[in-house]
């Protein structure tokens, strides 16, 4: 019996089955097909458009949202946007009537496109992510508003250099010219932390700023925007060359990239 059983096996026509290389190429090519099908769905409006919406004042049948955290919108924000953090997308009724325009800190950012998806499937049929954020909209010259409370040195001048973008930042992570500090908890930092970054709580660093080298450039971040552009002032205030990059820890993580865990880097 085993032996006829043997037989048959080694009967197969193996050449019946198409060839790994084709099968891996199927499977690439459906994810690709996948993915430009999610980004097709997806719709943009550029900012041009929407700037010349707000000219003719046809905003009546617009609402603008922005999803990056309160403490940025009330920071700097686009005229006439409304803020609702991420988190809370859905949670807030918004007009169902007209176009919804969804916007974070530039591109990508993975949070407008998420906003976009969650509002889709709670009914909302007109949504639009605005291509580039706030930062093209800013690199255009359009309308901002500036909240007056945020610090300036003694020349006028925003004392925070600006943010790194997510590409620049990895670039530079990976050339190793910029160095990255992480201002949370030891134990947030030991749950997950960009690589090589090293570790002084906010406390810590504003008991003494001169813990780190002037030599460097800094990159600090933290879960809430609110402390990392904390801790970037007060670097700042103190002679550092230090920013911050948009949307800090949590729109890393939700773009995916990296982190390391493990014991802290002081």
């Amino acid at each position: 019996m085993g032996n006829a059983n043997q037989g048959k096996m080694n009967s197969i026509n193996f050449k019946a089955f198409p060839p790994i290389g084709l099968l891996i190429t199927s499977v690439v090519i459906l994810h690709i097909t996948t993915a430009a099908q999610e980004a097709a769905a997806q719709q943009y409006m550029t900012p041009a458009t929407l700037r010349e919406l707000q000219q003719k004042e046809e905003m009546k049948d617009l609402t603008l949202v922005d999803v990056r955290s309160n403490h940025d919108f009330l920071q700097k924000h686009i005229d006439g946007a409304i803020n609702i953090p991420f988190p809370h997308v859905g949670l807030k009724p918004l007009p169902k009537e007209g176009r919804t325009v969804l916007y974070c800190h530039g591109h990508p950012c993975p949070l407008g496109g998420r906003a976009a998806k969650e509002l889709e499937q709670k009914g909302y049929e007109n949504i639009w992510v605005l291509k580039g954020g706030l930062a093209e909209w800013e690199r255009l010259g359009y309308p901002i508003f500036i909240s007056p409370d945020t610090k300036v040195s003694s020349t006028g001048k925003c004392m925070e250099l600006p943010p790194l973008s997510m590409k620049e930042l990895r670039a530079r992570i990976k050339s190793k010219d910029v160095r990255i500090l992480d201002v949370r908890t030891a134990e947030a930092f030991k749950g997950g932390h960009l690589s090589g970054a090293k570790n002084i709580p906010l406390d810590k660093l504003e008991a003494n700023p001169l813990i780190i080298s002037k030599e460097v450039e800094w990159v600090i971040y933290d879960r809430h925007p609110k402390r990392g552009k904390e801790a970037v002032l007060l670097l700042q205030e103190a002679g550092f060359k230090a920013r911050s990059f948009p949307g800090s820890l949590a729109v890393w993580s939700a773009l995916g990239y990296p982190l390391e865990v493990g014991s802290t880097k002081e």
